[in-house]
């Protein structure tokens, strides 16, 4: 394929610097699931590969992939005009990417343009060194400095120029912020429905990334569902008033659609979840019902494969963007979440650091909040205060550090056990009905009453919300508001 595929130099040095069998089967792998296209990162172009015909068919491959859904083979072959020859080699490079994993576009992607850049680079160099050894033909050496540090600036400056805005621009988004912020009477971004929550985080915005940490127990997994039905509930009513459709996704690591979507019904009919559970609510079924219309149509995605890398969330996120818009990415739980292999070579704690990291890029990228759940340590249990705090973020690499808000989900029910005190050898039977009886005013004052602990709210102010539980259909409320509705009818 030799008269197929050539450079677009011809400098050997330069042409050292390329991967025609990367660059294959990067193709390959984008003709044959091009919804890998939305994982690229932003500085890749179809200029990025080293040979023209790789080019042609990349711009191609997007072309279709905008216009259908699907593997693009014969597509992309119809709209170059492709000959038998090109056409076989079109499928020779989706032959090549058979096994690759969708997290090998983004690697395969990166060192593409870093190839690309290096080329770049050394095209300019020899073109000011040339200049250079001809001063009496050349411009002025202030003048050559200037341009090749210009070249040399618009060699990664084009590819990241989505990224890039003007002080005055941030400043017009920041006027635009004030004033929604003063319309509604609070905070803008995603909401979570509690109020004092959401003056004390200031809003989820996007590009944010926010932790809220745990126990196994707490009912974080429960919290944060109950987050993103809210936010599910408004982007229906936003979409219903003409504005564009901004739904949810959730990689739930954890727990199963079908589990969420149980505990999503017990919250909204006010049933007990065990009674849903162990076939008692015969006698409601109308209830369950009318629940079931309430929740349905809500544009809120659930994807519950176990052990997803954080490439293989975003891609999935990016698909339920394309789909029904997005708003708000729920990730649980990030120790989860299976770590890259060369991250994973140097143990835990950076791999979750790495996560964490990848949670901040995802938010960014995709420019929506993303919530990212984590497990605490067992540091918390051997204190006798047991509130959390950073320090005891389980392997939390360099979570604090990337994430622009973090919560931790505290009851303090959670640590007086299931068991009434046992009586001790020297107490007296007075003095262990004494102690019994304290452990169940205890347990009767604390059921209810769970702790939000912001620690870290860059947009926000740190400090501690309180907030109501009720274990049987284990959701959250606020004390001035038992039963507050968590599907609203009006915009916020």
């Amino acid at each position: 394929m030799a008269e197929i595929v050539q450079l677009n130099v011809s400098n050997a040095a330069v042409e050292s610097l390329q991967d025609g069998a990367l660059e294959q089967n990067l193709l390959g792998m984008l003709i044959w699931r091009p919804e890998l296209l939305d994982t690229l990162p932003p500085s890749f172009q179809a200029d990025s590969y080293a040979y023209p015909v790789h080019a042609d068919i990349h711009r191609a491959t997007v072309a279709c992939y905008n216009a259908s859904s699907g593997s693009v083979l014969g597509p992309v072959c119809l709209a170059l005009g492709a000959d038998k020859e090109l056409r076989s080699y079109i499928a020779a490079c989706v032959a090549s990417a058979s096994g690759q994993t969708a997290e090998a576009a983004y690697t395969y992607a990166t060192h593409i343009v870093d190839l690309a850049r290096r080329r770049g680079m050394m095209s300019i160099f020899e073109r000011a060194r040339e200049a250079t050894i001809k001063p009496m033909l050349s411009m002025p050496s202030e003048a050559l400095i200037g341009r090749t540090v210009s070249d040399l600036e618009l060699l990664v400056g084009d590819a990241d120029a989505s990224t890039t805005v003007s002080f005055d621009e941030a400043l017009a988004q920041a006027i635009e912020t004030i004033g929604k912020a003063n319309k509604h009477g609070g905070p803008v971004g995603v909401l979570t429905g509690m109020s004092e929550v959401d003056e004390m985080l200031g809003g989820m915005k996007p590009g944010n990334l926010l932790v809220l940490a745990g126990r196994p127990g707490m009912g974080k997994s429960a919290l944060a569902m109950q987050w993103a039905l809210h936010r599910a509930k408004q982007a229906k009513l936003e979409a219903g008033q003409g504005k564009p459709l901004a739904g949810v996704f959730i990689g739930s690591l954890e727990m199963t659609a079908d589990e969420l979507a149980m505990r999503a019904l017990a919250a909204e009919a006010e049933i007990d979840l065990q009674d849903l559970i162990n076939g008692r609510t015969a006698h409601r079924i109308g209830e369950l019902i009318a629940a079931q219309k309430r929740l349905g149509g809500l544009p809120l995605t659930i994807d519950d494969a176990f052990g997803q890398t954080m490439a293989v969330l975003a891609l999935k996120a990016r698909a339920a963007q394309r789909k029904h818009g997005l708003s708000l990415i729920v990730i649980d739980h990030a120790h989860n979440v299976r770590p890259e292999k060369e991250e994973a070579k140097h143990g835990r704690t950076v791999a979750v650091g790495a996560i964490s990291l990848a949670g901040k890029h995802m938010a960014k990228s995709l420019r929506v909040p993303v919530l990212l759940l984590a497990q605490l340590s067992r540091a918390t249990e051997a204190r006798d205060d047991k509130r959390p705090g950073l320090s005891d973020l389980r392997d939390s690499g360099d979570i604090e550090q990337n994430a622009d808000a973090v919560m931790f989900l505290y009851r303090a029910v959670y640590y007086l056990g299931t068991r009434p005190p046992e009586r001790k050898v020297a107490q007296t039977p007075e003095a262990h009905a004494n102690a019994v009886s304290a452990w169940e005013r205890q347990v009767r004052d604390l059921a209810e009453v769970a702790e939000l602990i912001i620690t870290k709210a860059r947009q926000g102010k740190p400090g501690t919300a309180t907030l109501g539980f009720v274990g049987a259909t284990t959701s959250f409320y606020q004390p001035d508001n038992r039963n507050p509705d968590f599907f609203p009818t009006e915009i916020e």
